[in-house]
């Protein structure tokens, strides 16, 4: 095998590997502070009692706000609380 086709092989490989890793640490998600941690656990508790959980990343910050404001009469949740889980929601998309 002649030294250039070894070279583009090698090239080829780096890119490639480039690549997978960029999209693997692309996908992963940061770590949720300490914060973010409460409203995941309020959001685990509460939501999903009268119906099924959405996923953080389902709805844009708007639509959180909205929605959350809609739950404020409907869940027996204190404001504070609340308050937690829409940050949560929020951070997660």
């Amino acid at each position: 095998m002649s030294s250039k086709v070894k070279s583009i092989i090698t090239t080829l490989i780096i890119l490639g590997a480039a690549l997978f890793f960029g999209f693997i640490l692309g996908c992963a998600r940061p770590p949720i502070s300490g914060e973010q941690s409460s409203g995941r656990s309020a959001y685990l508790n509460n939501c999903g009692v009268c119906h099924r959980r959405p996923k953080p990343d389902s709805n844009t910050d708007e639509q959180w706000r909205k929605i959350m404001r809609e739950h404020e009469d409907k869940a027996s949740l204190d404001k504070n609380i609340l308050k937690q889980v829409s940050d949560y929601l929020q951070a997660g998309n």
